[in-house]
């Protein structure tokens, strides 16, 4: 059960707040929002989800890039997987594609594969 989803009073001046959401980066954060005295409240399973994603991408990685057949293979560190592990659980293969002449991405998420191409 999530409180969001019930009307909430503002603790500051017991006005109905208003359902809405803010874009940080990518995520979608939900908020209460007090019309009376402007106080904005954020979800807190939103902020843990965002918090712990600034972590890994203000950390760098150093990787091994291995031949493998007629391959290389990159070993992907496993605080990232385990990341991408409540949205691709049982997914064995993710979509790459060259950004730029030095950028390579993946994409872990079956909605990107959608928007993106």
């Amino acid at each position: 059960m999530d409180l969001f989803n019930h009307p909430i009073l503002c603790n500051s001046c017991t006005a109905l707040t208003n359902l809405g959401s803010i874009n940080r980066e990518g995520f979608q954060i939900r908020t209460l929002e007090c019309p009376q005295c402007e106080k904005v409240i954020y979800h807190p399973l939103d902020i843990k989800e965002y918090e712990k994603f600034k972590k890994l991408k203000n950390k760098d990685f150093g990787v091994k890039l291995r031949f493998v057949g007629n391959s290389y293979c990159v070993s992907i560190p496993r605080q990232i997987i385990r990341y991408f592990e409540h949205e691709s659980q049982n997914k064995k293969t993710v979509k790459m594609s060259i950004e730029g002449p030095d950028k390579i991405v993946m994409y872990f998420s079956e909605e990107i594969y959608k928007d993106g191409n």
